[in-house]
C-alpha cells in the first residue's frame, strides 16, 4: 500500500485481484483501504486462514527452523536441501491431486511432475519473502484487523 501511494502516487485501485494467499491480500486491501480499493476478486482465497492451512504452514516453519543458522529467519545461507524440501511440501498444497492426476504441469511447460518441481525450486530464492508470506498467511483473519464488515 505504501509503495503504491507514496512512490507511485496511486490513489485508486479499480480491482484488487489475487489467487490463494494473494486472494487473502485482496480481502485485506478491500477491508483496510475501502476508499482506495473499488472492488476485490479473491480466487481460491479466504478472509481467514483455515486450520488445515495453519497446520500446513506450521510444518513448513518447522522445516525452516531445522536449518543450521536459522536465527529467527535471518539465515544468510540456506542449505540447498532445505529449499528442495520446502518447495516440494509447498507444491503438494499449491495444486490439487486432480491437477497432478491430469498432468496439469504440462500446461506450465513441464514434461513431468519432477521437472515442474525443479522449476518451482528455482523460483524460491528470496527466503525472507517466503518467511514473511508464510507468517502473513498463517495469521490472516481480516475481521480482527479492522472494524469494517465484509
Amino acid at each position: 500500500h505504501r509503495l503504491l501511494v507514496e512512490r507511485f502516487g496511486v490513489t485508486r485501485v479499480q480491482l484488487a485481484i489475487g489467487y490463494s494467499m494473494s486472494g487473502q491480500q485482496a480481502f485485506h486491501w478491500g477491508a483496510h483501504y475501502p476508499d482506495m480499493v473499488q472492488r476485490i476478486c479473491s480466487i481460491c482465497g479466504s478472509a481467514k486462514t483455515a486450520t488445515h492451512n495453519w497446520v500446513y504452514l506450521s510444518a513448513l516453519q518447522s522445516v525452516m527452523e531445522a536449518a543450521d543458522g536459522w536465527n529467527e529467519g535471518e539465515c544468510r545461507m540456506w542449505p540447498p536441501g532445505l529449499l528442495r524440501a520446502v518447495m516440494r511440501i509447498a507444491m503438494t498444497m499449491l495444486l490439487s491431486q486432480d491437477w497432478y492426476r491430469v498432468a496439469g504441469f504440462k500446461l506450465a511447460g513441464a514434461s513431468s511432475a519432477e521437472e515442474f518441481l525443479i522449476g518451482g525450486e528455482a523460483m524460491l530464492s528470496d527466503w525472507t519473502f517466503i518467511i514473511n508470506c508464510r507468517h502473513g498467511w498463517q495469521l490472516t483473519l481480516v475481521r480482527t484487523l479492522c472494524s469494517r464488515v465484509i
